[in-house]
């Protein structure tokens, strides 16, 4: 008689083992390991980001788990919530790659210029025209992404539900004062940028790490603030960059 072939595994659940392996490899971990309940969280991060930025994350981690300055994460559910934090930390280590592929635009040596007033650290100011472009570039994608969201809405295409429709325009609306053209957002936020590094001795000089993401740490928690001043609600950003998300893996 032939032998019944094993179920075929999901690649949440091979995801899963490789993220298990790699965290017992370094001693993390040493208690068994439900590798049904680590996929789930694998699924959900395919639904939220896509399997390519997922399988991207998860390679750069598992070879980065015990280096310095990056993010812990010891089962699948921290790695899910830690998840952009992680991505930051890969792009941080990238910066070379960030350089050989932005195409610098009037705007951005517009920007640059004007930033030149700040006195950058640590040799920093070197990047600064690749970090502008970079963060026009992303804050564009982003209003373009939004433009969609509300076309969906005016079309009644944006698939959720109808509680959920006025919740997502309403935040979309409220946007509508808070971003500014794509100039003075970024002029804005690397002035920012600079009050924070300013002084600080310990900074690894890489200004490229600083640079504009859709969805890094810094545009999170900026949005959830300005969910909670619209609505007193911060999960309102999440709702809406949901949908954010879906449009950008499409």
């Amino acid at each position: 008689m032939f032998a019944s072939k094993e179920p075929k595994q999901s690649k949440q659940h091979r995801q899963a083992a490789k993220l298990a392996a790699a965290i017992a490899h370094r001693r993390k971990i040493q208690r068994p390991v439900k590798l049904a309940n680590w996929e789930v969280w694998f699924f959900r991060l395919k639904q939220e980001v896509g399997s390519k930025r997922v399988k991207q994350v998860l390679k750069w981690y598992c070879d980065h788990i015990s280096d310095t300055y990056v993010p812990a994460a010891y089962s699948a559910k921290t790695f899910y919530d830690k998840f952009l934090q992680i991505e930051d930390a890969m792009r941080r280590d990238q910066p070379q790659e960030k350089k050989q592929t932005v195409l610098i635009t009037k705007t951005g040596k517009d920007v640059t210029e004007w930033l030149r007033r700040f006195q950058w650290p640590k040799g920093s100011a070197s990047d600064l025209l690749v970090t502008v472009q970079e963060s026009l570039d992303e804050y564009e994608e982003f209003l373009q992404l939004r433009r969609q969201v509300n076309a969906l809405i005016i079309m009644g295409t944006l698939r959720v539900v109808d509680s959920d429709l006025q919740r997502i325009a309403g935040m979309s609306n409220y946007l509508t004062g808070k971003l500014g053209p794509p100039p003075q957002f970024i002029d804005t936020g690397m002035a920012k940028v600079f009050d924070n590094l300013n002084g600080w001795d310990d900074w690894s000089g890489k200004l490229i790490s600083y640079a504009f993401l859709i969805e890094g740490d810094r545009f999170a928690r900026l949005g959830k603030e300005w969910a909670t001043d619209y609505c007193n609600d911060s999960r309102r950003w999440d709702l809406f960059m949901d949908q954010i998300r879906k449009l950008r893996n499409e």
